[in-house]
């Protein structure tokens, strides 16, 4: 889990420094994106 000074966090799995399966959520706990096997799937 990564935490940003604005309250957005990163919670997953990173393969060669890449977001390989990852869910980002703003500070309010809203998806704003996520990543599966590397894609960006929204």
């Amino acid at each position: 889990i990564f935490y940003f000074t604005d309250g957005e966090k990163w919670v997953g799995e990173f393969r060669e420094d890449a977001p390989w399966v990852r869910t980002w959520f703003d500070r309010d706990g809203n998806i704003i994106a996520k990543w599966g096997n590397g894609v960006k799937l929204k």
